[in-house]
């Protein structure tokens, strides 16, 4: 009964270890990203700035500017790994991710299309890219039903899907107009200058 409890308590252990230093990269990151840039903020002035005695500029700079895009790529980062553990652990596969199965592919072959065929813009491209990383993940799940073998018929199956998606992406971003493909080209990167 021990040697469980010893167990126990070091995961215990561990598991806090891990999150108090996740937690403080994290905030070190967030630092990082609110300081630089064409503007550089000292560690100091951008304390400052954030207890309320910064100059105007600092202000503006670290709150209207900065701040929104770092917490909006906190909140994309951690949408982005929960997309990936929630496949993981529901296919029981380490490997299992958005990308590798062909779900991110298939959103991304439906947003570019919407933006080169039918000249879409906006948050309608959103619902496309949703619509097609769905219909992607109902193809995968009708093509590896059987998940008995750890789902690596569904990663193989998703693995093509993403080879597919990505080549008929290439071939529209190829044959596209340059202003078009720029925009098709700004959706697949993304960017978070306008959060």
């Amino acid at each position: 009964m021990s040697a469980a409890l010893t167990v126990r308590r070091a995961a215990t252990h561990r598991r806090r270890v891990v999150v108090v230093a996740v937690i403080v990269a994290v905030v070190l990151a967030a630092a990082v990203a609110i300081s630089v840039g064409d503007y550089p903020i000292t560690p100091d002035r951008l304390w400052a700035t954030l207890t309320g005695s910064g100059t105007r500029i600092e202000q503006y700079v670290v709150f209207q500017v900065r701040a929104p895009r770092a917490a909006m790529a906190l909140v994309a980062g951690a949408a982005l790994g929960a997309a990936g553990a929630l496949l993981q652990s529901f296919l029981s596969n380490p490997l299992a991710s958005p990308d590798l199965l062909g779900i991110s592919g298939g959103s991304g072959l439906a947003a570019v299309s919407a933006i080169l065929l039918l000249g879409t813009t906006g948050p309608l491209v959103a619902v496309f890219a949703f619509v097609g990383g769905s219909a992607v993940a109902v193809v995968l799940m009708l093509a590896g039903r059987s998940l008995r073998d750890g789902g690596f018929r569904l990663i193989l199956a998703g693995i093509g899907v993403s080879f597919l998606t990505s080549a008929l992406i290439n071939l529209m971003m190829v044959r596209a107009k340059i202003e078009q493909a720029q925009v098709a080209l700004l959706w697949l990167t993304g960017s978070l200058a306008s959060t």
